[in-house]
């Protein structure tokens, strides 16, 4: 009988140190994942930002190219460059990454709305009167600053997101 106690306690030993060592690793690999997901949500919290920033520089470009138009002075290629507008990528990222902010990304969609009737206008009114041009030119620089500061605003709300995540 006492041999059998000794291989019993044998095997109970290897079964709780196997349990143990799989438990172990079982927690090693949640954590590994918990940290994997929040290193891929911050870096696509770093890509939101740079793509918000990216639109606002859009938009600031674009106004810029039709004061420049209306006093006809040719804009320059950097400024050209930055008018292509990344906002499906900003509103996939937002969908997928960050739905925290889907309101916000609601409210400058307003704003960019907004904003493409009052360029529309501009462009139209570009062969009026003076008085028109001045007009529309001041709509498309409140507009523009609107975009401006929705965009800040989103930048800012990323931040206090990422917050979250470090």
């Amino acid at each position: 009988m006492a041999v059998w106690v000794g291989v019993i306690a044998a095997l109970g030993g290897v079964l709780i140190g196997g349990g143990l060592a799989l438990l172990n690793g079982r927690l090693q690999f949640k954590q590994q994942v918990h940290r994997e997901r929040q290193k891929l949500l911050l870096s696509k919290l770093e890509e939101l930002y740079d793509l918000i920033g990216q639109v606002r520089r859009s938009y600031e470009a674009s106004a810029l190219e039709r004061v420049n138009s209306y006093l006809n002075i040719e804009t320059p290629a950097e400024v050209r460059s930055a008018i292509p507008t990344p906002i499906e990528r900003v509103q996939l990222l937002v969908s997928f990454y960050a739905p925290e902010l889907a309101q916000d990304l609601f409210e400058f969609d307003k704003f960019r709305m907004t904003y493409g009737e009052v360029i529309g206008n501009a462009i139209l009114q570009s062969k009026s009167d003076t008085k028109s041009q001045q007009k529309a030119l001041a709509n498309l620089q409140v507009e523009s600053q609107k975009i401006d500061e929705a965009c800040r605003t989103l930048q800012a709300r990323v931040v206090a997101l990422s917050k979250n995540y470090l």
